[in-house]
């Protein structure tokens, strides 16, 4: 494949994409991240250095021979074998050249044997598990593993691991005999039902060249096909970024239908709130002092906030995805928060002291007055009337000011609404603040970094 510059420029933009995703916490963020690490691991690289051999990282469990493969395959004794486990403890990379022909960034921590792997292909003896960074960078991952071992679970962990990351990988049983084919039949099945295609090799008796004759044939002609395994493995990472948008756009459209859901159930207790400021509403305990009558719809706010509060989550744990936010330490979503009747208690009781000051600004510059009133005199006189109470004065002052304080105590109606509905938006967040928030500009930027990155692919082919 032609390594133009301008495709490693595409790739950057898809990293740059991906980049505030993987900031992220869940599933999404951890694709997201796997593929910016292999692109900026293994594929930058590798399209910066098109001609070095192929390096192939040898990995397992410990114990299953991967050391002795290794050994096998360059045809020396680089790798030290023995009872201890794990007797690989660090990158033991048999360079295809003298030095480190390999070009790769080979940390401090690798031991790097020169020699003459099979013809040319650089090999890396990783210790047990996800090795070092060697395992991201290499070309092709060989998963060694034995009849006795193929169905450890940590080893089939390892396995979907370089799967997910988009590592080619050939899966490799050593040690087999006549009577483990029942053992290959049963490793091929489990494999089609992981869903994990991958090449299955066997090897025998390691002592003798001919048990490694297709396995070395194989290497053999990765030599000559780096272009084509790069070209696959770039658009295997462009397909995993483009899933990352679609479970994005998946995880919004899910959050909209719970916020939805949030919504409708919260409704019944914003209406609630706004009767509260009703005039009407207060014309029985009108001369009732403020912090009296705040305490009470404080306790009947907060019931229908919690009346609210198990709706919501009735409906989320009727949803797949909402039933669990509702279980576990979700399970407080059922009632209204424990501070609800204490934080509506507190924003209604400072209801007098926002009017005070929506008197100040609208009323006392105007001084429709002979008499001069003070700011606590007009704010209440302002209560009053916007509790439905009639304005106790003679004809003379009433034509005056009543017409302006009417309007001033509408608005101060409007300011005790929207104190008690910040109660029940308070209490509403507590769901809202579960939900996945996906910015559609993320998904536009990933979807237009995929889409350039395949125009790039699909020129360099043709160009090829």
């Amino acid at each position: 494949m032609r390594t133009s510059n301008d495709l490693r420029g595409h790739l950057g933009g898809l990293i740059a994409a991906l980049a505030p995703v993987a900031k992220r916490d869940g599933t999404v963020a951890t694709l997201a991240r796997d593929v910016i690490e292999r692109l900026e691991a293994h594929t930058l690289p590798r399209l910066q250095r098109p001609a070095d051999p192929p390096l192939v990282a040898v990995s397992g469990l410990t114990g299953v021979g991967k050391s002795s493969l290794v050994n096998a395959l360059s045809g020396a004794d680089h790798c030290e074998i023995g009872p201890l486990r794990p007797t690989t403890t660090v990158p033991r990379v048999i360079a295809a050249r003298a030095g480190n022909g390999s070009g790769s960034p080979l940390g401090a921590d690798v031991v790097v044997e020169p020699g003459l792997a099979t013809d040319a292909v650089t090999l890396v003896d990783l210790p047990p598990g996800p090795g070092s960074e060697l395992a991201k960078e290499a070309d092709l991952h060989l998963f060694v593993t034995t009849p006795s071992r193929y169905a450890d679970a940590d080893g089939w962990n390892h396995l979907t691991r370089l799967t997910d990351l988009a590592i080619p990988t050939w899966v490799v049983l050593l040690r087999v005999e006549d009577a483990d084919e029942v053992v290959v039949d049963d490793l091929r099945r489990r494999l089609a039902e992981a869903g994990i295609d991958v090449p299955l090799v066997t090897v025998a008796d390691l002592a003798t060249p001919e048990a490694t004759e297709e396995l070395v044939t194989r290497l053999a002609g990765q030599v000559g096909t780096t272009g084509e395994v790069d070209t696959g493995r770039v658009a295997a990472l462009v397909d995993r970024a483009q899933r990352v948008s679609a479970d994005l756009n998946e995880q919004r459209a899910t959050s909209d239908e719970l916020r939805r859901a949030v919504d409708a159930a919260y409704a019944p207790a914003f209406t609630a709130a706004e009767e509260l400021a009703r005039p009407g509403h207060f014309t029985y305990d009108v001369d009732r002092p403020w912090e009296e009558m705040a305490d009470r719809l404080a306790v009947v706010l907060s019931h229908r906030i919690g009346a609210a509060a198990e709706d919501a989550a009735t409906r989320w744990a009727a949803h797949p995805a909402g039933a669990a936010a509702v279980t576990g330490n979700g399970v407080g979503l059922w009632r209204h928060g424990a501070k609800a009747t204490a934080q509506a208690r507190e924003r209604l009781r400072y209801w007098p002291a926002a009017v005070e000051e929506l008197v100040t600004a609208r009323l006392r510059p105007r001084r429709w007055w002979h008499r001069r009133m003070s700011t606590a005199d007009l704010a209440a006189m302002v209560m009053h009337r916007g509790r439905g109470g009639e304005v106790d004065a003679g004809w003379r002052l009433r034509r005056r000011f009543t017409n302006p304080i009417d309007v001033v105590a509408s608005q101060a109606a409007n300011l005790l609404a929207e104190l008690a509905t910040g109660v029940v938006e308070t209490d509403k967040g507590r769901f809202l603040d579960r939900l996945d928030r996906v910015d559609p500009t993320l998904i536009d930027g990933i979807d237009r970094a995929v889409a350039t990155v395949r125009r790039a692919l699909a020129e360099e082919a043709g160009d090829a």
